[in-house]
């Protein structure tokens, strides 16, 4: 039922769904007004079933559907945590079930503690009409039964088929209302917002006491707050609320107070009545991060191998951060660039490798004061890694993976590794021209993928026809991490040809990392792949590759930026790479 729904003989709205035959673990329960209360309900019963009414909102929907006894079994319904009330308690239980000829009969027992145990047989012998009649001793035919019980805290409800002129005994249980039968206690109810509250450690934060009067309540609250951390100190503006109101929290903290989390305890006392709501506190310290990029680097005995070491500040840091690094390779030398960094900001850490060959963690560590924090990174020092054979990737698109004996590309080479998908879930190790794995791998995102309309066919048609995409119009970025030490360094090679319709575009192709200086080449494509290749030059951009030059470097980050285009959807589209030592 919907909450503004209305029904019942006590006509309310707010009705509690109870669905399912079985609930063991509890339904908490709120009231007429929709408040919670602490009154919580489980039940158990065969099964479920409805009656054949045609569904209409208030009483027909809540008589429709009920607790069934499939099995002939008892249907048991226990209601804990009822609040105190002087005079007791009227419980209404609905009990109508499906009937189509004929009657069935049962009878409903409260019992529990505290309770003198008492029931009243009902007979129905038709489905709901829409109108309520009261079963009672003197005339049991009808469709509810009304149990009285005292001021106890909860009370078991036990539906017991009993007769059935079909012999398939029933004894139904639509919905039930807990109905007071006085006027209940004046009382209040109490709570925090946020939930939740974050502070840098020497502010202060507050939170918004609200006090809603209940069932009349006139009187005074008194406000508390305990829970607090160390050196944390509450006031409350104002300390009292009479009635209902709101009642401002600041909870001032301690300068150089730890990073802490508590739960504040908001407690509003009134006479002999108490009640509490729970908020959190988050103090949190200034502090820094450390990362390192990219995680591992290969480079040969003798080798330069880079890393960019981040610094981030939190919480308010302004501090300086000196740098240091150990676990190194025998013989390896490393220098950062800038050695401190004061807040936030990187340094490029440059490792010169010895003649000793093997795989180190390295340990990266950011120091200020006596906050410290590392951050880890592999170093591979290996002549598998140096290699003069040329690495080629092919960016699949929509089309087809290349076969490992196509040969493709201006610089001729067999082996194209195929790169799937507009982004990597995690790097791809590569191998070279041979087919041999490296310690090379590249990771890429963009947009989507898309192919050119040309036909399939094998080597530079294939490689050229699918690409990674700027659908919308973002920058496709592509990182390559543990190239082999070259003392000459590499011409990366990049092939764009996008799928064209008559129509101009330009995209800036940009080559950057640590220990290269930023460069770029725009270049401008007007048609499909013909078998062709064009270079685009800075005095000729036309063309579907370019060329980018980067020295003896352990990576590089591609960007590959939509500039303009006739149609105005702009793109860089990125078919292929070739990374060849120079």
């Amino acid at each position: 039922m919907g909450s503004a729904e209305v029904a019942g003989v006590v006509p309310k709205s707010n009705w509690n769904d109870a669905s399912g035959a079985l609930n063991s673990t509890g339904l908490p329960l709120v009231d007429e007004t929709g408040g919670a209360t602490s009154a919580v309900i489980t039940w158990t019963a065969d099964d479920v079933w409805d009656e054949p009414l045609t569904d209409a909102p208030g009483n027909v929907r809540m008589m429709e559907g009920y607790l069934d006894n499939g099995y002939m079994d008892t249907t048991v319904v226990n209601v804990t945590g009822l609040p105190i009330d002087p005079n007791g308690y009227s419980v209404y239980v609905y009990a109508n079930g499906s009937i189509s000829s004929g009657m069935n009969t049962g009878i409903y027992q409260v019992s529990g503690a505290g309770i003198t145990a008492s029931s009243v047989s009902l007979t129905y012998s038709s489905d709901f009409n829409g109108t309520f009649t009261q079963a009672t001793p003197t005339s049991p035919n009808g469709n509810y039964v009304v149990l009285t019980i005292p001021s106890v805290s909860g009370f078991t409800l036990s539906a017991i088929p009993s007769a059935a002129t079909s012999g398939y005994k029933r004894a139904p249980i639509n919905g039930i209302q807990i109905v007071p039968l006085g006027p209940p206690n004046p009382d209040f109810t109490i709570s925090a917002s946020p939930a939740a509250q974050t502070v840098n450690a020497g502010n202060s934060t507050t939170y918004t006491v609200t006090l809603a009067a209940v069932n009349g309540f006139t009187g005074t609250v008194n406000l508390t707050a305990s829970g607090l951390p160390s050196g944390a100190t509450p006031s409350f503006s104002p300390s009292s609320v009479s009635g209902s109101g709101t009642s401002t929290l600041t909870v001032s903290t301690a300068a150089g107070s730890p990073a802490s989390s508590s739960t504040i305890s908001i407690t509003g006392t009134s006479g002999s009545l108490v009640h509490s709501a729970t908020a959190t506190l988050n103090v949190v310290a200034p502090d820094f991060s450390v990362s390192v990029s990219p995680g591992t680097t290969s480079v040969a005995p003798g080798g330069t191998a880079t890393y960019t070491v981040t610094v981030a500040a939190l919480n308010g840091f302004t501090g300086a951060v000196s740098l240091s690094a150990t676990g190194l390779p025998v013989g390896a030398t490393p220098t950062f660039s800038p050695a401190s960094i004061t807040t936030s900001g990187t340094s490029t850490l440059s490792i010169i490798t010895g003649a000793t060959t093997g795989s180190s963690t390295l340990s990266i560590t950011g120091t200020s004061g006596s906050l410290t924090h590392s951050a880890t990174a592999i170093l591979n020092v290996t002549t598998a890694g140096s290699t003069t054979n040329v690495i080629s990737i092919d960016f699949v698109g929509t089309d087809v993976p290349m076969a490992a004996s196509e040969v493709a590309g201006v610089v001729a080479k067999s082996n194209w590794n195929a790169a799937t998908g507009a982004s990597s879930s995690a790097p791809l190790v590569l191998v070279d021209e041979t087919g041999t794995s490296t310690n090379v791998a590249v990771s890429w995102t963009s947009d989507d993928i898309w192919d050119q309309p040309i036909t399939d066919a094998p080597g530079n048609v294939r490689m050229m026809k699918g690409y990674l995409d700027n659908g919308f119009q973002d920058t496709t970025t592509v990182t390559v991490t543990g190239l082999p030490s070259d003392p000459n360094g590499f011409n990366i090679y990049i092939y764009a040809d996008g799928a064209s319709n008559s129509s101009s575009n330009t995209g800036i192709y940009q080559i950057s990392g640590p220990g290269i200086t930023t460069s770029s080449v725009t270049l401008t494509y007007k048609s499909n792949f013909s078998g062709t290749f064009t270079q685009a030059t800075a005095s000729s951009p036309v063309g579907n590759y370019l060329v980018l030059t980067i020295p003896n470097v352990s990576g590089f980050t591609l960007s590959a930026i939509p500039s303009t285009a006739t149609s105005g959807y702009k793109r860089a589209a990125v078919n292929g790479i070739q990374i060849v030592p120079q």
